[in-house]
């Protein structure tokens, strides 16, 4: 009886343990928090997954985070293999929530697939970008925010 006893609670012990090792949204959006906190922006980037990491450069990531100094999150709402939460970063007095979304990835890993202020601003890069090298000065200058254009017509910014 005793070992029977014995038997079903090291096997208990077991399924918690190996339940507790499994990888969830929250467990990364902690590593990312944490990492982004101590200025690991290398570890920091690899918590997002390779769609989100082919659309940004390690550099411009390590360049959004660069003045972050905490980082929270609340609950992931999880859906199949993909979960939302709100993440939010505080930077010189300044804190900005966004919704992100994580993916599970073939190896069952979760990773950041998307945030949407970074998007937003890798998306205006790119767009600035092309439109610089295909010598489209207006589309390139409407990126610019409103204040910038206010200080420098299209016709100076085409010169």
């Amino acid at each position: 009886m005793v070992a029977v006893l014995l038997l079903l609670s090291g096997s208990a012990l077991g399924v918690l343990a190996y339940v507790n090792s499994l990888p969830t949204p929250t467990k990364t959006l902690d590593a990312f928090c944490t990492t982004l906190q101590s200025k690991d922006y290398q570890t920091a980037y690899h918590q997002l997954s390779s769609k989100f990491q082919s659309r940004t450069s390690e550099s411009l990531f390590a360049g959004f985070f660069a003045n972050v100094a905490s980082c929270t999150h609340d609950s992931a709402t999880q859906n199949g293999n993909m979960a939302t939460a709100s993440l939010t970063t505080g930077a010189s007095g300044q804190t900005s929530t966004d919704q992100v979304t994580l993916v599970q990835d073939s190896s069952s890993a979760w990773k950041i697939d998307d945030d949407a202020t970074l998007s937003g601003l890798t998306k205006t890069l790119g767009t600035y970008c092309v439109a610089l090298q295909s010598g489209d000065d207006a589309t390139a200058y409407g990126q610019l925010s409103s204040k910038l254009q206010g200080k420098l017509s299209q016709t100076q910014f085409a010169a």
